[in-house]
């Protein structure tokens, strides 16, 4: 439900997570328009998991900072891309997330891998 209506978050589940080669990057995950992070911290952490199903790896970053429509991990975390049999490592996660009445853009959400910057930069 949205948020505006329930005034509660929802969890959303974002798998899987694949990348085309391993490496250390930083991580910024942004919300469309209308959507929120969920920003209380007691509550978020209820949502917050790092192998949610379909994931096959347990996510390298613990919970990030969270502002706005931001999730931003600014510590490299280390991703693997391909397992040594040669199938796909995928990620994912759950976390918390105020759904708006209707979305002001669209449904997608814009991941940012090697991002460097203020989580609050435009």
């Amino acid at each position: 439900q949205p948020y505006p209506l329930a005034y509660r978050s929802t969890s959303m589940s974002i798998t899987p997570i694949q990348l085309p080669f391993a490496g250390d990057f930083t991580l910024r995950i942004t919300a469309p328009l209308g959507y929120a992070w969920e920003s209380t911290e007691s509550v978020a952490k209820e949502f917050w998991d790092r192998e949610p199903a379909g994931a096959t790896e347990i996510f390298p970053g613990e919970f990030p900072a969270l502002e706005g429509t931001y999730a931003t991990w600014n510590d490299p975390l280390t991703f693997e891309s391909r397992y040594e049999d040669g199938r796909k490592v995928k990620y994912g996660l759950n976390i918390g997330i105020r759904l708006p009445w209707w979305p002001e853009t669209n449904n997608k959400f814009l991941f940012e891998f090697d991002f460097s910057g203020d989580s609050s930069a435009t």
